[in-house]
C-alpha cells in the first residue's frame, strides 16, 4: 500500500492506512505485504538544509502507518521508500527494511543543485560541439534536446535553470 508522505499525487494518507487496508482484505485475491512511500515533494527543496524535513515527513509517514496498522492486527512486512535526496538521512530509519532511491547510483544536475552529489559524481556526461554563435551570448550545439532533456522532478526545483550544466562554466545556462 502506497503511503502519501507529502507529495499528494498518490497513496492514502497514514492515517487512513488502515481503513484502506480493511477495505482490501475484503479482495480474496490479494494479500497485503507492506507500505511504501515517495518522497517526491523534496524536489521542491530549495537547499541541502530542507532536505531534513522531507525526510521527516517520509520517516513519520511510514511509522505512523505501520503502527497503526500493527495495532489494527496487520503483519507489515515490508515498509519501503526511495528518494535520493533524502536516501542518506532516510536509510538510517529503523522502521524502513527496503529503500529503493531513484537516480543514487548515477546522479544528475538536481542532485547537484541540492548538494547530494557533487558535479563529478553525475555518472553521464553529454559532449557537444559549439557549432555557431548568432549572437555575443547565444551559442548553439549539435545536441538536441532529447540529449539535454531536465526532468525538475514533481514540484520542480528552483535551483536549477535551462536543460543541464556546462562544466567548468556555473554562469552559463543551457
Amino acid at each position: 500500500v502506497i503511503i502519501d508522505s507529502g507529495l499528494h499525487r498518490f497513496g492514502v494518507a497514514p492515517d487512513r492506512a488502515v481503513e484502506f487496508v480493511k477495505r482490501l482484505s475484503e479482495l480474496k485475491n490479494l494479500k497485503f505485504k507492506g507500505i511504501s512511500t515517495h518522497p517526491g515533494h523534496v524536489y521542491g527543496a530549495g537547499s541541502y538544509e530542507e532536505i531534513a524535513r522531507y525526510t521527516e515527513d517520509e520517516c513519520t509517514s511510514l511509522h505512523i502507518a505501520k503502527e497503526n496498522l500493527q495495532k489494527a492486527g496487520f503483519n507489515v512486512k515490508i515498509v519501503s521508500s526511495g528518494s535520493t535526496p533524502t536516501f542518506e538521512q532516510a536509510v538510517k530509519d529503523k522502521n524502513i527494511n527496503i529503500y529503493h532511491p531513484g537516480n543514487y547510483v548515477f546522479y544528475d544536475v538536481v542532485q547537484a543543485s541540492l548538494k547530494v552529489a557533487k558535479a563529478d559524481q553525475c555518472a553521464l556526461k553529454v559532449y557537444t560541439t559549439i557549432i555557431s554563435q548568432p549572437a555575443e551570448d547565444i551559442f548553439i550545439c549539435d545536441a538536441g534536446a532529447k540529449c539535454l532533456g531536465l526532468d525538475k522532478g514533481a514540484h520542480g526545483n528552483s535551483l536549477i535553470s535551462g536543460y543541464g550544466a556546462v562544466a567548468g562554466h556555473p554562469d552559463l545556462v543551457v
